[in-house]
């Protein structure tokens, strides 16, 4: 890893010095960022402001009336410069004499200050603030092209900092970008940008937002009240960036770690991550977990954050537990996740929510204490999620559902000192069944004739026709109950005769000490293992032969009560390699991708691209396939259909032989790889 973000950096280096060598900004051009020494430009030089006889007033007249190749130098004698929607179409270099003094200023008027239509601009030296408008259109900077330099700038109070639009191969490089509405920088649908040696300062929703933007590098920038976050972003190169001083932790496909000293963390892809003990302050969304699962995130304190304190996006069998969620804008948040145990936490005077859940089934959210928010818990589009044995109090709305959440069952909660305890637009159980009971409510004005500790009338719950059938006419104490259903965590694909770890959090509703037994699908089991604390995450290992497999495991506490086996896990063991073999080109003559006549015993001859097409399948699935061209990895694919486009990389006289290769990667580890050699013109 050491010697892998050393090329990484190597990389940067080189292109930001290759950028260096052939900008077109004249050789008497510095910044305050370094002393940069140039070719002189090719083309001309423009000036607005100073005191020369032909210098322009405003910017974009200078920019119209330029060429491609031509400079536009600003001087700040006139400054600020109140021009907004400057629009620059041709592959020019703008300048300002001085960062800190050269102003243009949007006026607050909407849209962008500055917009890029034509590759190859470079902009530097200029102070570009206030714009107003659309939190995803409009921005100081706006880049809808290629190849393009944004360096030694301060960019400070516009609705975005900078937002990249669909472009590729854009460098930015040593900005101050502070102060920002929304985000600070904002890549969409873009790949192949490079980012570094920025520092973020206090933009309202993100630091560096990247929303389906791949491939990308983002190094050596600095985040102070600010940070990263993704969205369906993926394969991005993170490493070197600091948040408060701290590490900016972002890992993408790796898997049993211990992360420790984070100023904040981004998994993606990730599996089996343990993060405990730390504490977060002034950034963005602490953790952030996309397409993660069977993490543990336990024991931390999250405090005085702009965003969330911890969010799970379409992720799985994660336990958040026993941390300490205050004073952000949302405590804890699920969306597209499944399977997640919320357990023991403590999220109170978060601005916002305290715990929201959007688009996410079959989530167990217990024991935790959630005060002082506008909502407390808030459904929106989730289902079969259970919520049990929680204190939620003071809260402007208790526990609020609506937008198809269904299913869900709700019980042993108290529910005191809010404003409204519920809301309910949906079809949802308010009680665990007579005599277990429903939950507690401050407001409930009914009787117990009978003494059982249940009301003899339900409680109605308001915003549809929902009703809690058994209130408890007393707080809920925690009554002996069985422990919860377990989950096992662990990876589901293996191979013969190797022991694998599986996990589990064992959780007693009543906070029993708890024992459990291992059923390993092989008809053996476990004795029963323990006693262990509540909340205590346990692991097991066991080594199969090969096959398919129903891992299950349940609870029992001290009192002897047990739970219901969990779900199963399906492990699959399997030692076979995958079946990988490239079906185009095959032996024939193929122009610009069509195939044209046969050369059976011929090498492959390819004019102009071709796409390069491969099958492979494995009984465990494919995890994913890379493509090489003469070594040379090009592209890594996850998803059928397995497709690469060979374009021409550059003109070479004597060599037209290449080899092409592909290897497959299964999801037991195992590997196969088929390979053939064409020889490839234009």
């Amino acid at each position: 890893m050491e010697r892998n973000n050393l090329i990484k950096k190597g990389v940067v280096v080189a292109v930001i010095l290759l950028f260096l060598s052939v900008s077109v900004i004249p050789s008497t051009v510095t910044t305050d960022v370094k002393q940069i020494t140039m070719p002189t430009a090719k083309g001309d030089t423009l000036y607005v402001g100073g005191s020369g006889p032909n210098n322009y007033t405003k910017i974009q007249d200078a920019i119209d009336n330029a060429s491609d190749g031509d400079t536009v130098f600003v001087y700040d004698d006139s400054s600020p410069y109140y021009e907004y929607n400057i629009v620059i179409s041709k592959s020019i270099n703008l300048i300002g004499e001085d960062k800190n003094t050269t102003i243009i200023d949007g006026g607050g008027n909407g849209d962008c200050v500055v917009k890029f239509y034509a590759d190859w601009v470079n902009i530097s030296g200029f102070a570009i603030q206030n714009s107003t408008g659309s939190f995803l259109e409009d921005a100081g900077i706006e880049i809808h092209s290629n190849y393009s330099t944004i360096s030694g700038n301060i960019i400070m109070d516009n609705v975005n900092g900078i937002i990249i639009h669909s472009s590729n191969n854009n460098t930015i490089l040593d900005n101050t970008i502070t102060n920002n509405e929304f985000h600070g920088i904002y890549l969409q649908d873009s790949s192949d940008n490079t980012i570094t040696g920025n520092t973020f300062i206090s933009n309202t929703r993100v630091g560096l937002f990247l929303s389906h933007s791949n491939y990308n590098t983002i190094t050596i920038n600095s985040f102070f009240n600010d940070g990263v976050s993704i969205e369906s972003s993926y394969q991005n190169s993170v490493y070197d960036n600091t948040v408060n001083g701290k590490p900016l932790v972002y890992l993408e496909e790796e898997s049993n770690k211990v992360i420790e000293n984070a100023g904040q963390i981004v998994l993606v892809n990730c599996d089996n991550i343990t993060i405990q003990n730390q504490e977060f302050s002034n950034t963005d969304i602490c953790i952030e977990l996309l397409n993660t699962d069977n993490c543990l995130i336990s024991g931390n304190i999250f405090n005085s954050n702009d965003n969330d304190g911890i969010w799970l996006s379409h992720s799985s069998n994660n336990h958040v537990s026993n941390n300490t969620v205050s004073a952000n804008s949302c405590g804890i948040g699920l969306s597209y996740s499944s399977n997640n145990i919320i357990f023991g936490n403590t999220i109170s005077n978060n601005t916002h929510l305290g715990l929201v859940i959007q688009e996410s089934d079959n989530n167990t959210v217990s024991d935790n204490i959630i005060l002082n928010h506008n909502t407390g818990l808030q459904e929106a589009g989730s289902c079969d999620n259970t919520i049990f044995g929680n204190t939620i109090s003071n809260n402007e709305v208790g526990i609020q559902l609506y937008a198809s959440s269904d299913n869900n069952v709700i019980y042993h909660n108290n529910l005191v000192n809010n404003t409204q305890n519920a809301n309910d637009e949906c079809n949802n159980s308010w009680d665990d069944g007579y005599p277990s009971g429903g939950n507690y409510w401050d407001d409930y004005n009914g009787t117990d004739a009978n003494g059982d500790g249940i009301g003899d009338t339900p409680y109605p719950i308001p915003g549809g026709d929902n009703e809690d059938r058994y209130p408890l006419m007393e707080l809920w104490d925690g009554k002996n109950q069985q422990p919860n259903k377990p989950i096992i965590l662990g990876h589901p694909y293996g191979k013969p005769g190797i022991k694998y770890n599986l996990r589990t959090q064992l959780i007693d509703p009543d906070g029993d000490s708890i024992f459990c037994m291992w059923d390993w699908g092989d008809d053996s089991y476990s004795a029963w293992i323990g006693p262990f604390e509540s909340g205590k995450f346990i692991s097991a290992s066991h080594a199969w032969s090969k096959g398919s497999y129903e891992i299950r495991v349940k609870a029992k506490d001290v009192h002897g009560a047990e739970s219901n086996w969990s779900d199963p896990l399906v492990l699959v063991i399997e030692d076979e390699p995958p079946d990988v073999k490239i079906i185009k080109p095959e032996k024939a003559l193929y122009i610009m991708n069509r195939k044209i006549l046969p050369r059976l015993f011929r090498k492959t001859l390819i004019l102009g691209k071709i796409d390069i097409t491969v099958d492979a399948i494995d009984d465990s699935g494919i995890k994913k396939l890379e493509f090489y061209i003469d070594n040379e990895l090009r592209i890594v694919d996850e998803s059928p259909p397995y497709t690469y486009t060979w374009i021409r990389d550059k003109i070479t006289v004597f060599r037209h032989g290449h080899a092409i290769k592909v290897i497959a990667f299964d999801n037991a580890g195992n590997r196969a790889r088929d390979e053939i050699r064409v020889r490839k013109f234009l």
